[in-house]
């Protein structure tokens, strides 16, 4: 996404512990647990925003909210919601129990709280298109904007492939 060139720019000593292997860690921890959080709030409102046209939308003269198409959409935006709201509540009380944050459980419910906010955001910003029908991809509607920061969250810091395959290594299931 972007090129960062630092020159003349002086050296800031991280840590006086030795290796900076675990505050490295640490950070990158933090940073998911952080993302998957606003992944989380991204996701309410996604579905907040599909839930009210749905039930202010109206096609053959009712509702479009009492299609069945559309309660599985709003209902499946709901579960992986929950899904991710567990999940990163998880990685963010793992940092906070934890001494170093780099090794252990914080760092495999961080890795599992990029993976399972990422995938909800992007299931939940897809079916609000679905839901909007065209007007989605109009720059009069919202719901694209949540998309594309979607498809962008999605890759920030890692995709889920690769969180979960990190999950499976800190593990030791692979």
């Amino acid at each position: 996404m972007a090129t960062v060139t630092l020159s003349s720019v002086p050296a800031l000593q991280l840590s006086d512990d030795g290796p900076i292997d675990g505050v490295v860690e640490r950070n990158v921890n933090m940073a998911l647990a952080v993302l998957s959080a606003e992944q989380v709030g991204a996701c309410e409102r996604v579905l907040e925003i599909a839930t009210d046209y749905a039930r202010t939308r109206e096609q053959f003269g009712r509702p479009i909210g009492s299609f069945q198409a559309i309660k599985h959409k709003c209902a499946n935006m709901l579960v992986d919601l929950e899904w991710a709201r567990s999940a990163s509540q998880a990685a963010l009380q793992a940092l906070d129990d934890s001494d170093a944050g780099a090794a252990g459980e914080a760092g495999w419910r961080a890795s599992m709280a990029k993976a399972v906010c990422s995938e909800a955001l992007r299931s939940a910003a897809s079916s609000n298109i679905q839901i909007h029908g065209g007007i989605g991809f109009t720059w009069e509607d919202s719901a694209h904007l949540y998309l594309r920061r979607a498809r962008t969250d999605e890759v920030v810091f890692g995709t889920p492939a690769q969180h979960w395959d990190r999950l499976s290594e800190l593990t030791g299931l692979r």
